[in-house]
């Protein structure tokens, strides 16, 4: 129907499914004002700012954007499996991620069809961002991402008497990593 109607309003975090005529109650334990999300995979999210309990509520839902596509390794061509991809709606804030399948492919529904940014990581290659991205309801919008190796640099830390030192912590920017226990350390 695209509208939900509540009952009760909760600002602890509950969560509560909609019956099939799109309503459902949260009971609270006390009074004050509450910030009401709602999320569906089909719909944009929106968000409530200080609704008070026992306010019922009608709230039209608004159809949301889509993002598809492939997440391929640069060096090798190969799909990255298990590679997150979170948007950030640039507006409000939202966030939603998924993983990549076997075939390196991901979908991102119910987004905002404002202008999102999308991050992209994966286990030993560079993570990247889009930013700017406008999206549509009319159609998903597809955008494959290649994510590649990087350089690796390679060390050792080593005290004053030129023996290893374990365990330190080695940064680079919001990458991070710890010698082994000769020393060692690798970074990509």
């Amino acid at each position: 129907r695209g509208e939900l109607n509540y009952g009760a309003i909760s600002r602890h975090t509950h969560e509560a499914a909609t019956n099939k005529e799109g309503v459902f109650i949260l009971r609270v334990p006390g009074h004050g004002a509450y910030h009401i999300a709602t999320w569906h995979p089909l719909y944009a999210p929106i968000l409530l700012d200080k609704i008070r309990a026992g306010e019922t509520l009608t709230i039209p839902l608004s159809r949301g954007g889509a993002v598809h596509g492939k997440v391929i390794n640069a060096d090798t061509k190969k799909p990255v499996f298990g590679a997150v991809i979170e948007s950030e709606d640039d507006e409000t804030g939202f966030k939603r991620s998924t993983s990549t399948d076997e075939a390196g492919r991901y979908k991102l529904m119910g987004l905002h069809p404002d202008s999102m940014k999308l991050s992209v990581h994966a286990e030993q290659l560079l993570p990247t961002v889009r930013e700017h991205i406008a999206l549509n309801t009319n159609a998903p919008v597809a955008i494959d991402i290649e994510l590649s190796m990087g350089k690796i640099i390679r060390g050792a830390v080593l005290d004053d008497k030129k023996q290893p030192v374990a365990n330190a912590l080695i940064t680079s920017g919001s990458e991070h990593t710890r010698t082994n226990d000769t020393g060692e350390f690798s970074m990509a």
